[in-house]
């Protein structure tokens, strides 16, 4: 049924832009059709071996008042493996909409993600009314099932939202409801924010507050980050996030979810040397508020730190190497990667990539882990194409991945 679905929506999807565009000879399609296929053969687990179609529409000025337009995006995956090693449909739609921008008023109707608040997928309608820098919108309808994305009565969604966009500041705000058969399913706030109070510092957050059915409003997600570039030479990022699992209380399978939560902080800093080289580096510790841990399991710390060129020796070759060291949850983890690039003419790009990782579990003995691979990329006005492999050697295991992917730009 999926499959029938989505191929009446991608009929459906080549033949509106051509019923709406005949409207007006200022009709603007532009879109992508691309094909990947992925191999994987591993040595412990067997292989793996998808297809996955892509087709993205968008029309825009089209009907006589050049404001109405169409966007349509789906994808078709094909398991070749002979047994699907996933829980996921092979149909998916991300996207199949009619909007309508006016000067003040944006309407649109479909499957589609709301205007200036991307938070929900709803098969449903926006109204969204805006005015030089400050707009409000609402949403509701049905909510596509989080297993098949296929359209369903049993999921709603509905939402009211503030959004701001300022030369120094954008904001915005949300209230949403999802509901499951009739019964609230999920209740929650969300807010985010940029601001740029002078050139050098940028600040960024955002926010995620659940409601239960009682009314007790608790923190679930939290993000800020404050960056400091004091010049083109050096900057400083340091920031804190805490994330939280949300509950369903409706569709949930379980009677209940241990909602304990995880907290980071973290410094980072970049420094550019001789206009070609970035030294940075990176220190992050994370913390697990999770009763039934044992003690000592609670805490990770990590260091990172790398140093890049461009143009390296006036060879057109850029470098990256890293190297990181973990110590999380009474497991250690060491890395060592680099990856190097380097354009062949003005259409090819060359990438090669290598890794070497050790972990160690508690008191077992250590496991080393070696990967290596390559792409090539072909960049055209219209096409894309990409061809990628890579092989990873494990104690026990060896698993080998081929990507290949082409894409035609209308």
């Amino acid at each position: 049924l999926m499959k029938r679905k989505l191929g009446l929506l991608t009929i459906l999807a080549m033949a509106l832009p051509v019923v709406i565009g005949g409207a007006a000879d200022a009709a603007q399609l532009n879109g992508t059709v691309s094909l990947e296929d992925y191999y994987s053969g591993d040595t412990a687990s067997g292989s793996r071996h998808a297809m996955t179609g892509r087709l993205r529409l968008d029309l825009t000025k089209a009907g006589s008042s050049e404001k109405f337009a169409f966007h349509f995006d789906a994808r078709q995956r094909l398991d070749l493996s002979g047994e699907s090693s996933t829980s996921s449909k092979e149909g998916r739609i991300d996207q199949a909409q009619l909007e309508y921008a006016g000067t003040s008023l944006y309407l649109s109707i479909g499957r589609l993600w709301p205007k200036d608040m991307p938070i929900e997928v709803v098969d449903g309608v926006n109204a969204f009314y805006h005015g030089p820098k400050t707009g409000v919108g609402v949403y509701a309808g049905l909510r596509p099932n989080p297993y098949s994305q296929s359209t369903t009565a049993d999921f709603t969604s509905a939402g009211l939202y503030l959004s701001h966009a300022g030369e120094k500041l954008t904001a915005g705000a949300a209230f949403v409801h999802n509901g499951y058969k009739g019964d609230t399913d999920r209740q929650y706030f969300y807010g985010y924010g940029t601001w740029t109070p002078i050139p050098s510092l940028f600040a960024l957050g955002n926010i995620t507050a659940d409601m239960s059915p009682s009314g007790e409003i608790d923190l679930t997600n939290l993000i800020a980050e404050l960056t400091w570039r004091p010049d083109e030479v050096k900057s400083f990022t340091f920031g804190y996030n805490q994330f939280r699992a949300f509950k369903y209380y409706a569709s949930t399978l379980f009677a209940d979810i241990n909602d304990s939560r995880q907290d980071a902080w973290y410094f980072g800093a970049t420094y550019r040397l001789a206009q070609k080289y970035t030294v940075y580096g990176r220190v992050e510790t994370q913390k697990r508020h999770f009763p039934a841990v044992e003690s000592g399991q609670n805490d990770m710390l990590s260091y990172r730190a790398g140093v890049s060129g461009d143009n390296l020796f006036n060879t057109g070759v850029f470098l990256n190497l890293s190297a990181s060291i973990t110590d999380s949850y009474d497991s250690e983890y060491k890395s060592y990667s680099f990856d190097m690039s380097r354009m062949l003419g003005e259409s090819f790009q060359l990438m090669v990539n290598g890794a070497y990782t050790e972990n160690v579990y508690g008191a077992a003995s250590s496991a080393e882990v070696t990967s290596f691979g390559g792409s090539l990329f072909y960049m055209a006005r219209r096409w894309n194409m990409s061809l990628g492999l890579d092989r990873e050697q494990g104690a026990d295991y060896t698993t080998s991945r081929i990507l290949t992917r082409v894409s035609f730009n209308m």
